[in-house]
């Protein structure tokens, strides 16, 4: 089957199989580009027949199939302009339309995101991964028959491998070709993929999990976002069984050199096994946090990417939330006044669930100005000089944000200020998430100095 390449354009033509929603003899162009999936088709219908996506205006899935007898499916499918060409003199007239799509399967016709797929394997593309292996497969050798030197590329079946769970497994992989290649300047094809290998069968959607899970994970490691190549879908007899087609992120940075990888493979390989694990095991929480630090690495700084950096500190304060209130209730004794007046009125197990009650809303008491203080001091992140002048700062701006301050109070605040703080809690982020997966901290530090965030 033909590789599908995210940084690609590829046009298609195809024809609908869900006659009911076209009609008879529709055909159609598929246009797949890095900025968009768009298709066009033309329905030949009686002029008082209108189709039926016309009506529904979005479609959850269609099935189609190109000149090749390729299978596609597109996912929610919107349409976006309708033309209609009457032929003078006949009942008969063409309708033209145009729908963008978000997400397409080339290779397999999938009733829903839901649906379970025949694979064992989600095989994903990466060959920015060789700045972070920095494992060199090509070797100049001296050839004593010939009496020349040639390139020799020597293909690694498995660079890494480690299991996730019980069911699943992960296996960073580099092919290339068999061949040797005379000359100063040889051409020669090298690949490197991350491949999750499963014991039971994945859905769509929960494929997506994993393959979003590595990108945030690798930009975390690389200090910055960096697209993937293609992700396929790979049956049991390892042939490819369908490519996942989608927008790419549109930011492309320059690429590092290897000295300013932050957290390169060989600094942390022995504990892969660890790590890889962890991440693809987080609860939901510390899912969303990661995604709300993908989601402030993937913008440039503005309200949205502020609030989200903020918002994804929060789950490495819960782990205090319940001591500090439990403190806060013994000390001022704040609960036993509220015994002694009710004493009369409620019984002890009534008392007790007052009290878990209180303990329970009160939560939100302790304010990020608290959190942020209480993060610097628990890990040792004094480093980053964000004293108290500047967490009063974000903690006005958090607040200007989210609870509609007025002008004058937005005023108030200083871009640079806040700039410095945005990049601050961003590199705060950055040291807590390697701090939860393990890494060292002479680790850490390597990774402070190599990249400046």
């Amino acid at each position: 089957m033909q590789e599908y390449l995210l940084d690609k354009e590829y046009e298609l033509d195809i024809v609908f199989s869900q006659k009911e929603f076209f009609g008879d003899n529709a055909v159609g162009s598929l246009k797949l580009s890095p900025s968009g999936i768009t298709f066009t088709v033309i329905c030949y219908r009686n002029y008082q027949q209108e189709p039926t996506v016309i009506r529904n205006k979005i479609m959850p899935v269609l099935h189609c199939t190109t000149l090749k007898h390729e299978k596609i499916t597109l996912f929610n499918t919107k349409l976006i302009s309708s033309q209609s060409v009457i032929n003078l003199g006949s009942e008969i007239h063409n309708t033209k339309l145009m729908f963008t799509v978000q997400y397409c399967i080339i290779g397999n016709h999938i009733k829903s995101f839901d649906d379970e797929l025949f694979i064992n394997k989600i095989k994903i593309k990466q060959n920015t991964l060789k700045q972070w292996i920095d494992k060199s497969i090509v070797s100049l050798e001296f050839h004593k028959d010939k009496r020349q030197y040639i390139y020799k590329i020597d293909c690694l079946p498995s660079f890494y491998k480690t299991d996730i769970d019980e069911t699943s497994a992960i296996e960073f992989f580099i092919s290339a070709t068999h061949q040797f290649y005379k000359g100063t300047n040889p051409s020669y094809n090298i690949n490197y993929y991350i491949i999750y290998i499963f014991s039971k069968l994945k859905s769509i959607k929960e494929a997506l999990r994993y393959v979003k899970s590595w990108v945030i994970l690798f930009g975390l490691f690389m200090g910055q976002l960096y697209n993937i190549d293609s992700v396929s879908f790979v049956q049991k007899n390892n042939t490819d069984c369908c490519y996942f087609y989608f927008t790419r992120i549109k930011r492309y940075p320059q690429d590092l050199v290897l000295q300013e990888v932050p957290v390169p493979c060989k600094n942390i390989k022995s504990g892969l096994k660890n790590i890889l694990p962890k991440w693809f095991k987080m609860d939901d929480k510390m899912k969303h946090s990661a995604t709300l630090f993908y989601k402030s690495l993937k913008s440039t700084f503005d309200e949205d990417s502020f609030l989200d950096a903020v918002k994804a500190i929060e789950p490495f304060t819960d782990e205090f939330n319940d001591t500090y209130f439990d403190i806060i209730f013994l000390k001022k004794q704040i609960f036993p006044e509220i015994k002694e007046k009710l004493k009369n009125t409620l019984n002890n197990n009534e008392l007790n669930m007052l009290k878990n009650s209180l303990l329970q809303a009160n939560k939100h008491k302790y304010n990020l100005e608290a959190r942020l203080k209480k993060l610097v001091s628990m890990n040792n992140l004094n480093s980053l000089n964000l004293d108290n002048t500047l967490i009063s700062y974000i903690v006005s701006y958090r607040n200007t944000l989210s609870h509609n301050g007025g002008e004058e109070k937005y005023s108030q605040i200083d871009t640079k200020i806040m700039f410095e703080a945005y990049s601050k809690i961003r590199l705060m982020l950055f040291i807590l998430f390697l701090k939860y997966l393990g890494i060292s901290p002479q680790d850490i530090d390597y990774a402070l100095i190599r990249y400046n965030f």
